[in-house]
């Protein structure tokens, strides 16, 4: 696979100006992502290791793999694994990747994220064993750095949503990142990406969702559930209720549902109370349980 290494170069010719407006000659530098065949590749490996600080769980994400019966911790440039919460191996992966995000897509299929930082982000691995082994992901993203993790339903069913460049799909077949949503404007996310199990994707901006069902060929405007909020999941047997659940920001968050798979929304939870401000939630999914919640 490709690697891939930052370079920086002056910007003084007109007509090749980013959004900042040069003043001068050096006065503006422009970032080029360029290939580099040469350099090694990172080779990662999960191994003993000691279990994750608490510093480091404060701003963890969790995620389970049924595969294995691992249960994944993932913290800063290391993700943690342990089957019982006593013994635990990581891996680490700063020799490419700074802070970055963890999926976990299906039984043994994994997906590590770049968030980029001074390094410039390098795009996705991902590991088709369980973390046996990783593969670089990086052909055809414009921009390396993600901002939430991979939503995925397999290994050749992913998404990526970059910094600056919009939203892309993975093309199994190709073998590379295309593009399914460009970016509105140059210097904000498009907003957060959520995969229903039955394929359908919704895109949650501050005050507008779209939704997909076609692998993001085309989108239409649907009643977005609350300004500032987030979609927190969907039910289990989401294909027959068509059941979705966001949760609004703010000092008093809220839970709302739909039950026609995003189109309408209304208030429910009376009488659940919520921590404000709340952005660390996670809903645990089971058959036959109507709704049970997590607080990171």
């Amino acid at each position: 696979f490709d690697i891939y290494c930052d370079f920086f170069f002056f910007q003084a010719e007109d007509g090749i100006r980013d959004l900042v407006r040069s003043r001068g000659l050096g006065d503006v530098y422009k970032r080029q992502v360029l290939p580099l065949a040469s350099l090694a590749p990172q080779t990662p490996r999960f191994q003993a290791s000691a279990a994750p600080t608490t510093d480091e769980l404060a701003t963890h994400a969790l995620a389970f793999d049924p595969a294995g019966r691992w249960f994944y911790v993932n913290a800063g440039n290391t993700v943690y694994r342990t089957r019982d919460g006593q013994s635990w191996q990581s891996v680490n992966f700063s020799r490419s990747f700074s802070y970055g995000f963890f999926t976990v897509a299906a039984p043994g299929v994994l997906f590590r994220s770049s968030a980029g930082g001074a390094d410039g982000g390098a795009g996705v691995q991902r590991s088709r064993d369980g973390g046996a082994t990783w593969e670089l992901l990086a052909a055809g993203l414009g921009d390396l750095r993600s901002t939430q993790p991979v939503v995925a339903t397999s290994a050749d069913e992913a998404y990526f949503v970059s910094r600056m460049t919009g939203i892309y799909a993975w093309q199994a077949q190709a073998g590379r990142w295309q593009q399914i949503v460009a970016p509105e404007n140059g210097y904000s996310p498009p907003g957060a990406l959520t995969l229903a199990p039955d394929g359908a994707l919704f895109l949650l901006g501050y005050e507008r969702m779209r939704r997909s069902t076609d692998r993001g060929a085309t989108w239409s405007d649907v009643q977005a559930p609350v300004s500032g909020g987030f979609l927190l999941g969907f039910s289990a047997d989401y294909t027959v209720t068509q059941t979705v659940f966001a949760v609004s920001g703010g000092e008093r968050p809220t839970l709302t549902r739909s039950t026609d798979g995003g189109l309408t929304w209304s208030a429910t939870g009376a009488n659940l109370k919520l921590p404000s401000y709340v952005y660390n939630l996670k809903l645990l999914v089971e058959p036959d349980v109507l709704l049970s919640l997590i607080h990171i």
